[in-house]
C-alpha cells in the first residue's frame, strides 16, 4: 500500500515536468522552422511543419505554412491547395506572426491559394481566390496592384493556352540525364560544349559535357575545379564555349563568377569585376557572341525594380566597363531574370515577373529596333510558358531552338534537359508527304509520270517530283493550302486538295490509296439542246422596243454558264458579246438596231452539251417626245428592277456620304477625298474593293473597312451576318460557320463576330481574306428567300397572291424558305382552306422543297436571311450614325 502511493506521489510531481518539456520541445521544432522559412528554405521547413501539424492537427496557422512550402516545392505544387483551401476557412485579421499559440491564417492564405490554383492551372478559381483577397485585405500592408497583376496573368493564360507554340521536344542521352533533376543547361554558340547542374543528394553539383561524333561525353563535375565546394551554378557559356560565367549565393549576397578553359581544364573561377559583381545580387548573365558585351542582372540602386537587366561592355583592358540599364521597355517593376541575346545580337531572351504573363515568371522575347532600342517584349507562348515559374531557358540558332529542363513524368528524373525545335514563320515546320500512285491500265511508267506541286494562293508551281517504279513518291512541305496535279502521257490529268495545318500528322502525311490514272476517253460528239429542251429559259421570245434604247430580257440559266451572245439582222452576224451569269436569273441588256434582229444565246455546260436558244427584237423610230418617254420609262425599269437586289442599292454619292460620317481617321480622310466618277467607281463593291486596295499606302486599317463593310451588309446584326456569310462563304470558312453557335461565344453583333473570326481563322483553316470575301459576294448576290417570293408573287393568283401581297417578311422573322412555307401554310389554314387542298396548293408553289404534311423536306434548314433585312438594316444603321453626327455637330455649333 505504502508503494502505491508513493508511486502515485511521484507521477503527480513528475507530469508536470514532463508537459513543460514537450513545450519546450514543440517550441524548439516551431521556432527551428520558422527560421527555416525565414530565409526561404522551404524544402528544410516542410517535415519540421508537418511534424507540428500531427501534434495539432486542427492548426490552421501550420497548414497555411505547410501549403507555402508546397507551393514552393516544383513537385508538390499540387498539395499545396487543399492545406491552404483549408487555412483559409479560418481567416483572422489579428492573426500573430511567429507565434506557436497561433492556430488561425492570415488573409494572404487566399492570394497563396490563388497562386497554387494557377499553378495547376485551375484559372476561373485562381481568380475567385485573388478576387476574395482583395475584398479583406488590409490595403496598408498588401499590394493591390500585385494581386490586380495576377488576375490579369490569369486572363493572359487562358487566351494564350488557346494558342499553343509549334514546338518538337528531344529528350538528351542518359548520359547527361540522370535519376536525379538536371536543370540550368548553357549551352556554347556552336552546339558542341555544355554546362549543367544535376540536385545530388546533398548538394547541387555542377557538370561539363562535350558532344562529339558519337554524341555528348561522358559529364565532368567541374564543382571542385572552379574552386568550391558545392551549390555554384553555369549560366552562360562564351559562344566558342572557352568561357564560362557562374552563379554563387555568397551567403545569399548573390555574385557572378568567371572561368576560362585552359589545357582542358577549367580554371578557378574569379568575381566579375568591381562593375559587374557588387554588394548587391547579382544573379545571371550572357556574352554576346563577339564576347565583348555583357547582359547581366543586377538589384543595385537605380533599378525599376527588384532585379534589372544591364548591359556592359568590355574596355580595352579587358575589363568591364560601367553598366547600363536597358530601361523600362524591358525592365518593370518586378524582377527579370536570365537574360540571354542571340547569336546575330539581334534578339533578347529573358524571364520577367511583369511584363504580359501567364503566372510566375514567363520567358520574354525582345526585337532590337533600329535605331537601337528594343521593342516591346513578347510571350513566348504556351506549352514553353506554362502558369508557373518559367527560368533558365537557353535559346540556340537564333531562338529557332533552345535547350531548357522541364519537369515530366515521363522523363528520366524529376527535371530532364531537353532539345527543344521551335517553329514559327521564319523557321517553319516540314511535313513529309507520301503516297502512291497507279494507272488505270496497270502499273504507271515513272517515266512518262509527273507530279506537279502547285500553291493554291499564289498559283506558282513549288516542285515536279516523279514517282518510282512501283508508283511511290514522297516530298517536304510546309503548312499552306496546295493542289497536287498528277500527269502522265496517255492519262487524264488528276487534281488532289492538300491542306497542311498546324493539326496535321506531324510524323508524316500519308495520301489516300485512290490515286489511279485514267486513261484519255475518246470525245464523243458533244449533245445539242435547242429552245425549251436547253438550259436557256426564256419568258418569251419576241420583244419591241426603240432602236437604240434599252431593253432588258430576263434570262433563266445555271448559276456561273459562259452565255454567248450572238446577234443577227437579215441572216449577217452584226454583234457578239459574252456573259457570265452570276446569278440564276439574269437581266441581259439588248440596245435594239433598227429593223428586226435575231439574237442567238448559247451555253456549254460542265458535260460539254451545247444549249441554244432565240429571241426576236424589234426595233422601232420613234419621235423625240417618244424617246424622252421610253427614257423615262426606262429609269422606272431601273428603280424597279433594283429593288429586287438584296441590298436596295444605295446610289454610290449617298453611300459614300453616309460612310464619310460613319468613319473616322485616315478612312474618314480617304472616303472625304474620293470621287466615285473620277475612279471609276459605279458599285457598291467596287467602292469597297478601292478602299482595300488604298489600305496600305493611307495607312488605314483593314479591320476599320472590314467593321465598315460588315455594318453595310447586316446594320450591325451577328446573325445577319452570320447567315449572309454562310450562303457566301466555302470551304474551311463555310464548314466553321456552319458550326458556330453565336450565343455560346458571346457574339451580340457585327464588330464581335468579325474579332471572333479573326482569332480563330488559322486554327479552323481559312483567312480574314476570306470572311472579306464572302462580305464582299454579300452586297451583290440575292438572298434564295427573296428570289422565290418575288417568283411566287409573279406566278400566283387567287387566295395565294393575296396572302404574299399583304406579307412583310422582315416584321414576321422569316429567315429561311421553310418558314415561309409554314407561314403560307398557316394563312391558309385561318382562311378555312382544309388540310387536303392546303397540301395540293404547297406542293404546286414549293414542288420538291415542300415535303408534305405541311412541314419542310429538308431536315436542316438553309441558312437564309430574312428578306431585306440587310437593306433596312444596313441603310438604317449609316442615316443613324450619320444623323447623330450632325446633331452632335449642330450642337457643338450652338
Amino acid at each position: 500500500m505504502r508503494r502505491v502511493l508513493f508511486s502515485s506521489f511521484l507521477i503527480f510531481l513528475l507530469t508536470p515536468t514532463l508537459i513543460f518539456a514537450q513545450r519546450d520541445s514543440l517550441r524548439n521544432v516551431f521556432l527551428d522552422a520558422e527560421s527555416w522559412f525565414l530565409f526561404e528554405e522551404y524544402t528544410e521547413a516542410l517535415p519540421l511543419y508537418e511534424s507540428l501539424l500531427k501534434s495539432d492537427p486542427g492548426n490552421d496557422m501550420l497548414k497555411y505554412k505547410i501549403g507555402i512550402c508546397l507551393l514552393n516545392n516544383p513537385y508538390q505544387k499540387d498539395r499545396a491547395i487543399q492545406y491552404l483551401l483549408a487555412a483559409s476557412h479560418n481567416i483572422n485579421p489579428s492573426y500573430k506572426e511567429n507565434s506557436l499559440k497561433e492556430r488561425t491564417a492570415p488573409s494572404d492564405v487566399l492570394y497563396y491559394l490563388g497562386n497554387a490554383y494557377l499553378a495547376n492551372e485551375l484559372i476561373e478559381r485562381a481568380i475567385e481566390s485573388y478576387e476574395e483577397f482583395l475584398e479583406v485585405m488590409d490595403h496598408d500592408v498588401y499590394d493591390q496592384e500585385l494581386v490586380l497583376a495576377q488576375i490579369r496573368s490569369c486572363k493572359n493564360a487562358q487566351r494564350l493556352l488557346t494558342m499553343p507554340v509549334d514546338i518538337d521536344l528531344t529528350l538528351l542521352d542518359s548520359l547527361v540525364n540522370t535519376g536525379y533533376p538536371d536543370i540550368h543547361p548553357v549551352v556554347s554558340g556552336d552546339g558542341t560544349k555544355l554546362a549543367f547542374v544535376t540536385e545530388l543528394p546533398f548538394f547541387d553539383g555542377a557538370f561539363y559535357t562535350e558532344k562529339g561524333e558519337d554524341g555528348w561525353s561522358y559529364p565532368q563535375m567541374i564543382t571542385q575545379l572552379l574552386g568550391f565546394d558545392k551549390d555554384v551554378y553555369p549560366v552562360a557559356l562564351s559562344y566558342d564555349g572557352t568561357e564560362m560565367i557562374l552563379y554563387y549565393d555568397d551567403d545569399y549576397i548573390g555574385n557572378l563568377y568567371y572561368s576560362r578553359m585552359q589545357d582542358g581544364l577549367w580554371t578557378p573561377a574569379t568575381k566579375l569585376g568591381e562593375h559587374i559583381s557588387t554588394k548587391y545580387w547579382e544573379s545571371h548573365a550572357c556574352f554576346s557572341k563577339d564576347g565583348q558585351i555583357l547582359y547581366f542582372t543586377s538589384n543595385r540602386k537605380g533599378t525599376h525594380g527588384g532585379l534589372d537587366i544591364y548591359l556592359s561592355e568590355k574596355q580595352a583592358d579587358g575589363k568591364w566597363g560601367p553598366p547600363a540599364n536597358l530601361g523600362t521597355t524591358i525592365n518593370t517593376r518586378y524582377n527579370e531574370e536570365c537574360p540571354y541575346i542571340s547569336e546575330d545580337g539581334q534578339t533578347l531572351y529573358f524571364s520577367s515577373y511583369g511584363h504580359y504573363n501567364m503566372g510566375g515568371y514567363d520567358i520574354f522575347y525582345s526585337r532590337k529596333n533600329a535605331d537601337g532600342t528594343w521593342a516591346e517584349p513578347v510571350n513566348i507562348g504556351y506549352p514553353i510558358n506554362t502558369t508557373d515559374d518559367n527560368l533558365y531557358f537557353q535559346p540556340f540558332n537564333n531562338g529557332n531552338a533552345a535547350y531548357f529542363s522541364i519537369y515530366s513524368p515521363r522523363g528520366m528524373g524529376r527535371h530532364d534537359i531537353y532539345y527543344m525545335n521551335i517553329y514559327s514563320a521564319n523557321n517553319p515546320r516540314i511535313y513529309y508527304v507520301s503516297g502512291h500512285l497507279r494507272a488505270e491500265d496497270g502499273s504507271i511508267d515513272s517515266t512518262r509520270a509527273a507530279i506537279y506541286v502547285i500553291d493554291t494562293n499564289s498559283g506558282d508551281t513549288l516542285m515536279i517530283t516523279t514517282p518510282t517504279e512501283e508508283g511511290a513518291f514522297a516530298f517536304q512541305l510546309k503548312q499552306g493550302i496546295y493542289e497536287l496535279h498528277f500527269k502522265g502521257d496517255g492519262y487524264e490529268e488528276l487534281i488532289r486538295p492538300l491542306q497542311i495545318t498546324s493539326v496535321s500528322n506531324k510524323q508524316g502525311i500519308s495520301l489516300e490509296d485512290n490515286l489511279v490514272l485514267s486513261l484519255v476517253k475518246e470525245e464523243e460528239e458533244p449533245e445539242v439542246f435547242v429552245g425549251e429542251e436547253s438550259d436557256i429559259k426564256l419568258k418569251q421570245t419576241q420583244f419591241e422596243e426603240v432602236a437604240g434604247a434599252a431593253l432588258l430580257v430576263p434570262v433563266i440559266a445555271p448559276k456561273g454558264s459562259v452565255l454567248v451572245v450572238n446577234t443577227y439582222q437579215d441572216s449577217v452576224l452584226i454583234s457578239t458579246d459574252t456573259l457570265v451569269t452570276e446569278k440564276r436569273k439574269t437581266d441581259l441588256q439588248i440596245v435594239p438596231v433598227a429593223g428586226t434582229s435575231v439574237v442567238e444565246l448559247e451555253l456549254i455546260d460542265k458535260d460539254g452539251n451545247i444549249h441554244r436558244n432565240s429571241l426576236i427584237v424589234v426595233g422601232n423610230i420613234a419621235a423625240e417626245e417618244a424617246s424622252q418617254e421610253v427614257l423615262m420609262q426606262e429609269v422606272g425599269d431601273e428603280q424597279e428592277i433594283s429593288q429586287d437586289h438584296p441590298l436596295n442599292e444605295v446610289p454610290v454619292g449617298i453611300m459614300l456620304l453616309q460612310m464619310q460620317d460613319a468613319s473616322e481617321g485616315p478612312l474618314h480622310e480617304l472616303l472625304m477625298e474620293l470621287d466615285p466618277e473620277k475612279e471609276g467607281i459605279d458599285g457598291e463593291q467596287e467602292l469597297f474593293n478601292y478602299l482595300y486596295e488604298e489600305s496600305d499606302a493611307r495607312g488605314i486599317d483593314p479591320k476599320d473597312i472590314d467593321l465598315l463593310l460588315a455594318n453595310t451588309v447586316s446594320g450591325g446584326d451577328a446573325e445577319l451576318l452570320l447567315q449572309q456569310l454562310k450562303e457566301q462563304a466555302s470551304g474551311p470558312l463555310k464548314d466553321y460557320l456552319k458550326e458556330l453557335d453565336l450565343e455560346d461565344e458571346g457574339i451580340r453583333n457585327s464588330e464581335d463576330l468579325l474579332k471572333h473570326l479573326e482569332r480563330v481563322a488559322d486554327a479552323e483553316g481559312f483567312s480574314m481574306d476570306d470572311v472579306r470575301k464572302a462580305m464582299l459576294e454579300s452586297l451583290e448576290q440575292p438572298l434564295e428567300v427573296c428570289s422565290l417570293y418575288e417568283e411566287l408573287l409573279q406566278s400566283s393568283d387567287g387566295t395565294v397572291r393575296e396572302i404574299l401581297e399583304s406579307l412583310d417578311l422582315r416584321e414576321k422573322e422569316i429567315y429561311t424558305v421553310d418558314q415561309l412555307i409554314s407561314l403560307i401554310s398557316r394563312e391558309l389554314e385561318e382562311r378555312g382552306v382544309s388540310k387536303e387542298e392546303r397540301e395540293k396548293i404547297l406542293k404546286e408553289l414549293f414542288g420538291e422543297q415542300y415535303g408534305g404534311s405541311e412541314s419542310p423536306k429538308r431536315k436542316t434548314p438553309w441558312p437564309l436571311l430574312v428578306l431585306l433585312a440587310v437593306a433596312g438594316a444596313g441603310i438604317t444603321w449609316f442615316i443613324i450614325a450619320w444623323w447623330r453626327r450632325r446633331e452632335e455637330e449642330e450642337k457643338q455649333g450652338d
